[in-house]
């Protein structure tokens, strides 16, 4: 990895809009392979992001978040976030628990550190790492402070398709598991069904929801795939190999016919096509006492909770797991 480290956490880009917006990834780049990452589209588009793999100066951090911070940055970071034990997200841009992970251990020591803090956290993940031994007992040592939360990312319960559009990941049984164990743990687990791909995620959506159903989660976060119309050599790759796997000529003009011309360039299908899917799976969460998070900008308004990532508005267990902003459109919406 380079010598410098990587700057983060940082303000999502999507502040007006995000419970969540402190975000975080312990490395810069991701070892896993999704053909719908939006994390690469969003890089490979900035010239300027170094190519090299970086991670966070771990010990840095920790004293920032201590109150001792170095930077003009750090300070603002602890006067606004940090002292008030708002909400992380970790694996906004990269998964915390990739092969990256597995090879550096970066992100143990400040798990471990946010564990004995007791800092509320929410990990969106799809990474293996999170079953090695070290990892296991310390979730496990810690899960009576209930100070974590867990996304995890499942788009398919087809293990061949999952196979063909995530190259590197665990398959889904496996991330069920993972789902079933942090679960049994006692932590607020999500389904994260994003993005949600016609043509590929419907096609074993009802086997996904119960599945997950079973593995213990506390709600499902919904979002459906975007196409960003400034296409590079390497994204025009990745959309060809999506649009074979879905059964479409070409995802552009897919996406150009079936997508709201007045929402510019960056493209989502319309709302009467993802109607009977966002309805299908409200009325799962509103059945199963879920908490139904829809990220998407139609149907916002049949969120149960003002996070679009499902965290409930509530948590006995732990209350600090509450401190997501409730200054955003959604929020407001809801």
């Amino acid at each position: 990895m380079g010598s410098e480290s990587y700057r983060s956490p940082r303000i999502s880009s999507e502040l007006p809009d995000c419970s969540m917006p402190l975000t975080f990834d312990s490395y810069s780049y991701c070892s896993l392979g999704c053909m719908y990452c939006f994390a690469y589209f969003f890089k490979s588009n900035k010239p300027n992001i170094s190519n090299e793999l970086k991670s966070v100066n771990v010990k840095r951090l920790i004293n920032a978040m201590q109150g001792k911070p170095k930077s003009a940055r750090e300070q603002l970071f602890y006067k606004h976030f940090y002292s008030r034990k708002f909400l992380l997200h970790w694996g906004g841009l990269a998964d915390p628990f990739c092969a990256f992970e597995k090879q550096n251990w970066i992100g143990y020591d400040l798990i471990k550190f946010l564990a004995e803090y007791n800092y509320p956290t929410l990990f969106s993940f799809k990474g293996n790492t999170i079953f090695n031994k070290r990892y296991t007992k310390l979730f496990d040592k810690y899960s009576y402070q209930r100070n974590f939360a867990f996304q995890v990312s499942i788009i398919t319960a087809d293990k061949k398709l999952a196979r063909d559009i995530e190259m590197g990941v665990p398959s889904p049984n496996r991330r069920i598991k993972a789902m079933h164990m942090l679960s049994d743990m006692g932590y607020w687990t999500i389904l994260r069904l994003r993005p949600f791909i016609i043509g590929l995620t419907d096609l074993s959506l009802d086997e996904l929801l119960e599945r997950s159903l079973a593995a213990g989660i506390k709600g499902i976060s919904l979002e459906f795939f975007a196409l960003d119309a400034r296409t590079n050599i390497g994204m025009k790759t990745r959309y060809n190999w999506i649009a074979k796997l879905i059964g479409a000529h070409s995802l552009e003009k897919y996406f150009s016919k079936l997508s709201p011309s007045e929402r510019g360039g960056y493209m989502r299908l319309n709302r009467t096509i993802k109607e009977p899917y966002v309805k299908h799976i409200y009325q799962f969460c509103i059945e199963n006492d879920l908490v139904f998070g829809c990220s998407d900008p139609d149907f916002k308004e049949l969120n149960t909770s003002g996070s679009c990532c499902a965290m409930s508005y509530k948590h006995p267990d732990n209350p600090l797991l509450e401190n997501w902003s409730h200054s955003h459109i959604t929020y407001y919406l809801k």
